[in-house]
């Protein structure tokens, strides 16, 4: 299952290969940038 996530208040996602950061400022579009960040969701403890 995946679940999409959008970004904190004054920040956006950055897409880059598999993994996402936060950058500072709000979304506008540019290479990388993204609205929302898809994760996978765990549903258990490993371990």
């Amino acid at each position: 299952m995946m679940k999409s996530i959008k970004p904190p208040k004054g920040y956006h996602w950055m897409k880059k290969g598999n993994s996402y950061k936060l950058m500072k400022g709000t979304y506008k579009p540019h290479k990388g940038a993204v609205k929302t960040a898809k994760f996978a969701v765990q549903k258990r403890h490993y371990g």
